[in-house]
């Protein structure tokens, strides 16, 4: 029963130190990474409590051209995803259905993941499953809709926090890219997983 509680509410400390852990120990970018390489490069900065409007205005400040913009509804959504999707960015692609669409070739490396769609060296497969979209979604409140009630050929989910700016920044820079080069009617979804002082994490 202590333990139960205990899990149930982390505080503050406990949860960017599991940030730390499960971001920072796996693959970041294409490649391994640790905590004091990446927090001297400037690719890892200390998680900090954000709001719904201090997300919305560093997108703005950084003049990404998203179409949906999602934060973590709760602690425990932000547990049970982030144990689960591992690295930022992490990128999924959707054809207008809710189809998963990847490489033939597996790859980790989310560049490939966000570009594929737009090379047509790359060849793709769909997976006839559209529970992963829903799922994925189900961990997230909508904060800003540009699609408005419009539907897109495809949809891009990234994920991307401010905790870690280089790898947010790049992947803004592709974004902003893939919008003023191509033609492809794609939904471009952004997935913030930082921390939310909503949460009421304790000190």
């Amino acid at each position: 029963m202590l333990k139960l509680n205990f899990m149930k509410k982390q505080t503050k400390e406990i949860v960017s130190k599991i940030i730390v852990i499960i971001f920072l120990s796996g693959l970041i970018s294409c490649r391994s990474i640790s905590t004091i390489i990446a927090k001297r490069t400037g690719e890892f900065q200390n998680p900090q409590e954000e709001t719904e409007k201090s997300i919305i205005k560093h997108c703005q400040d950084n003049d990404v051209n998203y179409d949906q913009l999602f934060v973590l509804k709760s602690e425990d959504n932000f547990k049970s995803f982030v144990s689960k999707y591992k690295d930022i960015p992490c990128i999924f692609v959707f054809d207008k259905n809710k189809l998963l669409m990847t490489t033939a070739k597996k790859t980790n490396c989310p560049w490939t993941m966000i570009n594929f769609l737009f090379d047509t060296t790359i060849r793709t497969k769909k997976v006839s499953d559209t529970s992963l979209y829903m799922e994925i979604i189900s961990h997230f409140n909508m904060i800003d809709n540009k699609l408005g009630d419009n539907q897109a050929d495809y949809y891009i989910l990234c994920t991307w926090a401010k905790f870690v700016p280089k790898l947010s920044n790049a992947l803004f820079e592709t974004i902003n890219k893939q919008k003023k080069e191509n033609k492809l009617n794609v939904c471009h979804v952004l997935l913030n997983v930082d921390i939310q002082k909503s949460w009421e994490l304790e000190d």
